[in-house]
């Protein structure tokens, strides 16, 4: 995510975005890890991969959830599935279609 540690910590804290991280093995944000790469930057797709690997070396499916269009599309590139995030109720239903939920 493009998101500040400090707003992350916030999300956080709602039980319902919570629960949604629970369903992924890693997640990715910019830092200065990675020099502050934002998507559609590759080194920010790239250190992505990278914290999932590390979380689980045998992850061999990626998702992105993204409110901007081209970073889904960039996404692609590095076999990452792209969800558009429109709303909360569209990205559980994608996720139940994809048997993820």
């Amino acid at each position: 995510s493009n998101i500040s540690a400090d707003a992350l910590e916030e999300l956080k804290e709602n039980p319902e975005f919570g629960k949604l991280l629970a369903l992924f093995d890693g997640f990715a944000m910019s830092s200065a890890e990675n020099n502050f790469a934002e998507k559609p930057a590759p080194e920010a797709f790239n250190n992505a991969l990278k914290i999932a690997h590390e979380a689980n070396p045998s992850a061999d499916k990626f998702i992105l959830i993204d409110d901007t269009k081209s970073h889904i599309r960039a996404a692609k590139k590095y076999g990452i599935t792209g969800i558009h995030f429109t709303s909360a109720p569209h990205v559980s239903s994608v996720l139940r279609t994809k048997k993820i939920l």
